[in-house]
């Protein structure tokens, strides 16, 4: 029942005001996850309520406390926001998290927005002949309509089916069609669509609705169904035409094993990670973008060590006299190349301390969480680890250069006589 948004797998834009400002956030919807105790609030009930899993960048706008908002619009639904709890990994995709039923009812949002749909509302006297005919492209869904029903926003359909007392009684149709067009593993769309054809009449209409769904002005709010009412409709067509299931597994070795299970009885089993026909374009990019991104570490490498090279140049090029006056006083080479060690590993402790002031601001600042990309500790012993290494390394290089030099000179300062 939930394989289309599962396969669709990717976040959407969620909709909040802030000071009176929108403001939006991409969210993953998702079900039957636990973000343990340490949460703010509690966890969804209903099906128009939702759990937040956000960035702790977010938490200025939803509260370290307490919940600061309670509503956000994702899919065109309104909901009610119980709950949240924050990460610091910013690598991880923020996720919206629903009840069975909620998460089954995004579902059918979500299959209504995949799909082309049309609207068509008639009023009809007692003889069938039709008094208002209109056609509308796409229905907006909404908690707020009574279960089962819909509502259709238009002043000239809402006069003509109230009427007045002399004027003959009209009966109200709506008919919304679903259409999409099939597609095969194999060949790709086979240009045979599927249409699925749902009439409602007055039994299903409603004539009352919440207030902030009456926005005659909105072309898209023209038709507003109930929840319940779209997901009934999305089963029954998903009953006709839906073929594709997922499945789940505890590890990739049960999973692979499942598909390998599968395709030997008939069916067509693709495992999460893999794409059943590449698109070619989509392979040639995907190598052009890893290739740029290994051309970019690269040349990152490249810059930092040239950097460190030419910064322990400069250093111990300043350091160059000071040494010979060291060697000629008869100090061991020994104990000045320790010296020197010293010295270069000691310029070190400013990075360091900046590193770990940025990483200090990224846990203990939401707004810098936003701003930089998260570590993990291996990387940051990493980056401390390389930048010793490469520090250790050049200041070798230099340190023979220096010493290859004859006493004399390196007090002239390398000029030749």
């Amino acid at each position: 029942h939930f394989d289309k948004l599962l396969d669709a797998g990717y976040s959407r834009n969620a909709y909040y005001y802030v000071d009176g400002k929108m403001t939006n956030l991409r969210l993953a919807p998702a079900y039957e996850e636990n973000y343990g105790d340490k949460i703010i609030g509690r966890y969804p009930e209903a099906a128009n309520e939702v759990f937040l899993y956000l960035p702790i960048s977010y938490q200025p706008h939803f509260g370290k406390d307490e919940l600061l908002l309670t509503k956000i619009e994702y899919m065109d639904l309104e909901l009610t926001v119980t709950g949240v709890k924050y990460y610091y990994d910013n690598n991880l995709t923020a996720r919206a998290l629903f009840t069975k039923e909620g998460f089954s009812i995004m579902t059918a949002v979500y299959s209504m927005f995949d799909s082309n749909v049309n609207v068509i509302v008639t009023l009809t006297d007692e003889n069938g002949i039709a008094e208002y005919n209109n056609f509308y492209y796409g229905v907006t869904p909404s908690f707020g309509v009574e279960e089962g029903k819909i509502y259709v926003n238009d002043t000239e359909f809402l006069s003509l089916w109230e009427g007045k007392p002399t004027a003959p009684k009209l009966d109200p149709k709506v008919e919304i069609q679903l259409y999409y067009y099939n597609y095969d593993y194999n060949y790709g769309y086979d240009g045979k669509g599927q249409t699925f054809i749902k009439p409602i009449g007055a039994d299903g209409l409603t004539k009352v609705t919440p207030a902030e769904l009456m926005q005659p002005e909105n072309y898209y709010d023209k038709i507003v169904i109930s929840t319940t009412l779209l997901h009934e409709m999305v089963e029954e067509f998903f009953t006709l035409s839906y073929r594709q299931a997922s499945l789940f597994y505890e590890n990739d070795k049960a999973a692979y094993a499942a598909v390998d299970a599968l395709n030997a009885v008939g069916y067509i089993a693709v495992p999460s990670d893999t794409t059943y026909i590449p698109d070619a374009l989509t392979t040639i990019l995907g190598t052009l973008t890893a290739v740029l991104f290994a051309f970019m570490w690269v040349m990152a490498i490249l810059f930092l060590a040239f950097f460190i090279n030419l910064c322990s140049s400069r250093t111990l090029g300043a350091f160059k006299s000071e040494m010979a006056i060291m060697r000629s006083m008869g100090i061991q080479v020994r104990v000045i190349q320790i010296g020197m060690y010293v010295r270069m590993l000691i310029s070190l402790i400013p990075a360091y301390i900046m590193v770990v002031i940025t990483a200090i601001l990224i846990f203990t600042t939401p707004k810098f969480n936003e701003y930089f990309t998260y570590l993990y500790a291996w990387q940051y012993a990493l980056i401390f680890i390389g930048m010793l290494l490469l520090t250790v390394r050049i200041t070798y290089k230099q340190i023979k250069k220096l010493f290859g030099e004859t006493v004399k000179k390196s007090l002239k300062g390398g000029a030749t006589e």
